[in-house]
């Protein structure tokens, strides 16, 4: 069994004076128990990001618009709660098809309430096993390990929708963010997109432009 911590997600916040923007810094994730390349660190750390930009959204700011186009930033809280839900669902086996793509909640409660499903999450996926398992996902059958990396790219990329909404600038770890840009790459290919594909045609960036952006911008957000 492995330990890793989806709670540890301290968050420290500046104000930069030139643009009134509000940084948010996410603290460290200790993943020093899990090997090199296990995908529930990067996973880890995709929480501590989620819980620390949750943390800023309310009552008086859910009604924001936001990149994705669904959903403004309360329904993007309420469907960040559902992913960690479902991906609990997933490594038990269960029935991800019948899970909710939108949890209950006041947007006040979401970030509270993401972090008790944290929690559940990192008790079931801390089985080593589960990693080579065959799991179910609503896109087919694939092994753990591949899940925990889509859901890692989804968790950071309406992460940036919540953000960008809420017009806080956040800290992002490169790393993650590279990691998940690299799984969208591989799984979605630029050309996989049409009226069966809930994503818009790939957004050009610079080549120099941080992954995060490029994240959003292959999941066809405006930049």
């Amino acid at each position: 069994m492995a330990t890793f911590a989806l709670h540890g997600a301290d968050m420290n916040e500046t104000q930069n004076p030139k643009t009134n923007t509000t940084l948010l810094a996410v603290s460290d994730v200790d993943v020093s128990s899990l090997p090199d390349g296990d995908p529930r660190a990067s996973f880890a750390k995709a929480v501590a990001h989620a819980r620390v930009v949750l943390g800023q959204l309310d009552d008086t700011n859910a009604t924001r618009p936001s990149p994705c186009p669904e959903w403004a930033a309360g329904e993007l809280g309420a469907h960040l709660v559902a992913v960690l839900d479902r991906i609990e669902v997933v490594g038990q086996m269960g029935d991800v098809n019948a899970m909710p793509t939108l949890a209950d909640g006041s947007p006040s409660e979401f970030a509270s309430l993401f972090a008790a499903s944290a929690e559940r999450v990192h008790g079931v996926w801390s089985d080593d096993a589960l990693l080579a398992a065959i799991v179910t996902v609503p896109w087919g059958q694939i092994p753990g390990a591949i899940a925990m990396a889509v859901y890692t790219a989804e968790v950071m990329t309406h992460t940036w929708d919540l953000a960008t909404a809420l017009g806080v600038a956040v800290d992002w770890d490169e790393d993650v963010a590279a990691a998940a840009l690299a799984t969208v790459q591989f799984g979605l290919p630029a050309s996989a997109r049409g009226d069966d594909v809930p994503f818009g045609a790939v957004v050009p960036t610079a080549d120099d432009a941080p992954s995060i952006v490029k994240l959003a911008a292959w999941m066809g957000r405006a930049v």
